[in-house]
């Protein structure tokens, strides 16, 4: 699912609003490993990773890093697990390279979430209802 996501607080001509994927729901554990998530399910006992999980393909881009560039430095992409607690959900952006999203800021609220992609536009091989 993608979302479009929106604060009250930003005047930008966007007016705040960006899209994100969801990745991982309230109960849920989510950590991310060079760019790709891998999600625990709430009662599951096993991480599989995000495109596993997802019905559909999308293409991720991930940051291409120096060499030797550590785990726990900045734009790594690279997170320790979190466990989503109620009303706490995990967004990305598929341009990993690129995406200000829970990588950053780390989990959101529901209230958070304003709306729901139902339509493509971009690219236009891939133009139409989602």
């Amino acid at each position: 699912n993608s979302v479009r996501l929106g604060t009250r607080q930003n005047k930008s001509p966007t007016n705040g609003l960006v899209v994100k994927r969801i990745i991982a729901v309230p109960g849920d554990t989510v950590e991310v490993k060079d760019g790709v998530a891998y999600v625990e399910p709430a009662g599951s006992n096993a991480f599989s990773s995000e495109t596993e999980l997802f019905h559909g393909s999308y293409d991720i881009r991930r940051p291409v890093l120096p060499k030797g560039w550590d785990a726990q430095l900045p734009l790594s992409q690279t997170t320790k697990p979190v466990h989503l607690a109620a009303n706490q959900y995990y967004v990305l952006g598929d341009n990993r390279a690129d995406s200000n999203d829970s990588v950053t800021w780390g989990p959101i609220s529901g209230s958070r979430i304003v709306g729901q992609v139902i339509f493509r536009y971009w690219p236009l091989g891939k133009l139409g209802a989602l």
